[in-house]
């Protein structure tokens, strides 16, 4: 395990410094690099060249390289990754994150450029001084998915990156929208699903796979004169709808309501307070546990 430090004192890193980093694990024969940083950068710009020449290097050298989507999405204004460097290099795995809730959290970029996600909340981490700390940001999200591709690795040296990363492809739990999207990519990382991926037909693999079931996606939330009025389509394999809030001022989403049978597909938050804020998310669920979110929707509380 080689560590590169790229940055200052103050977490602040030069791309030439980034560049030269990449060389340096090159020529140690490095198997995977971790980049746990980015920025947004102008495509004729000196450093995308220079970095583009390292990021090709690396490629050729058959080196596997993860960097993370970036947390520009605070504000809610749809950052996309696909302009953040080096998340953004074709041969590079760009990694959202997300929620303990499976949903992608409020602050990761997202776009086509979204290989996998990963676990990005409250990641118990190491820190200056020998000491560790929580941390929440794609940052946190990236190794994981680091992790995952040197276990592959472990288990069969010979594979390749490409190889390594239909791996992990294949083995990912889909979330969000079937298949591809720009939220998850091909989805959260599972090597639980490994031996089943290495020893089993196709056809028994899709049977044996652990997966989250259910998707959903609110199809409208709205004000009335009662309360704010959630709808949503009804979820195959589901037993019931668990829905969660958050306001402004929260500490994360608290489950306001537990909704038993897959046929009510609405509900009235009578619970809320003219011109305030509100996040919601309703969870599909059933006897394997919860199903999955695609997306947080935010309303301002009015009186319609």
């Amino acid at each position: 395990l080689n560590a590169y430090r790229v940055a200052n004192a103050k977490g602040e890193a030069l791309f030439s410094a980034l560049t030269l980093g990449i060389y340096q694990a090159i020529k140690d024969n490095v198997d995977i690099i971790n980049i746990s940083l980015g920025s947004e950068l102008p495509e004729n710009s000196i450093e995308v060249k220079l970095l583009r020449k390292a990021l090709d290097e690396a490629v050729k050298h058959d080196i596997i390289i993860v960097a993370a989507a970036g947390n520009g999405n605070y504000e809610q204004q749809g950052i996309d990754a696909g302009n953040i460097w080096p998340a953004c290099y074709q041969n590079v795995i760009a990694v959202s994150a997300i929620d303990q809730n499976y949903c992608i959290t409020s602050f990761s970029n997202y776009g086509k450029v979204i290989k996998f996600c990963a676990p990005g909340i409250d990641i118990y981490s190491t820190a200056l001084d020998d000491n560790f700390v929580y941390m929440t940001g794609t940052s946190m999200a990236t190794p994981f998915v680091v992790g995952a591709a040197a276990l592959l690795l472990t288990d069969d040296p010979t594979m390749s990156s490409d190889q390594v990363i239909e791996g992990l492809k294949n083995t990912a739990i889909d979330l969000g929208n079937e298949g591809f999207d720009e939220y998850y990519g091909y989805g959260l990382v599972n090597l639980k699903n490994w031996e089943v991926h290495l020893n089993q037909s196709a056809e028994t693999q899709m049977e044996s796979k652990i997966q989250i079931l259910g998707k959903l996606k609110l199809k409208k939330v709205a004000n009335t004169a009662s309360g704010i009025k959630l709808k949503w389509e009804k979820t195959s394999n589901t037993k019931g709808y668990y829905v969660y809030r958050k306001t402004s001022n929260s500490n994360g989403y608290k489950k306001i309501k537990t909704i038993t049978g897959s046929n009510t597909t609405s509900f009235i938050d009578k619970n809320t307070k003219d011109g305030k804020s509100y996040w919601y998310k309703v969870l599909p669920f059933n006897e394997d546990g919860k199903g999955k979110c695609v997306k947080a929707v935010k309303i301002v509380r009015h009186k319609s």
